[in-house]
């Protein structure tokens, strides 16, 4: 179970509510920590893995992970937009990309996230082919020595 807070005096996330600015900012710091775990647990020389059956979980868990990342990014983008339809939000002409347009720069990422969505789609997939794959693999029991009394 991995805990998020913002501090150490601060509920941990949860899925009913109470969220807030910094626990979002926090749960995708959490997922790049996490990842950044896991690379390290499955390098071969750090003994993560063992099994076949651990390197399937771990795909099924990724897939499971990965397709739920669309709707996060999808929602992001709804944000922006309502907020540069509603003017709570607006591009600085000063440093922004667009000149002062926020429409435009919604535009940009919303194109982005789709473009984003749809090549996660093709990702999932992958990882999908990947898991099934290894569905009938497992450890193998080592040869056994042969002995004169063979």
């Amino acid at each position: 179970m991995i805990e998020i807070r913002t501090d150490a005096d601060a509920k941990p996330a949860r899925l009913d509510g109470g969220h807030h600015p910094a626990q979002t900012i926090a749960i995708a710091d959490g997922i790049t920590e996490a990842v950044r775990l896991l690379n390290y647990a499955t390098d071969p020389g750090k003994h993560g893995l063992r099994y076949p059956s651990e390197v399937y979980s771990v795909l099924g868990a990724l897939a499971s992970a990965l397709g739920m990342l669309p709707q996060a990014l999808t929602q992001m983008s709804q944000f922006i937009g309502h907020g540069v339809t509603d003017r709570r939000i607006a591009e600085n002409p000063h440093y922004g990309s667009h000149g002062g347009d926020a429409h435009a720069a919604h535009a940009e990422m919303h194109d982005a996230i789709t473009t984003a969505v749809g090549r996660l789609g093709t990702a999932l997939a992958s990882l999908q082919t990947a898991h099934a794959a290894l569905s009938g693999l497992e450890a193998a029991e080592p040869p056994r020595r042969s002995t004169s009394l063979d």
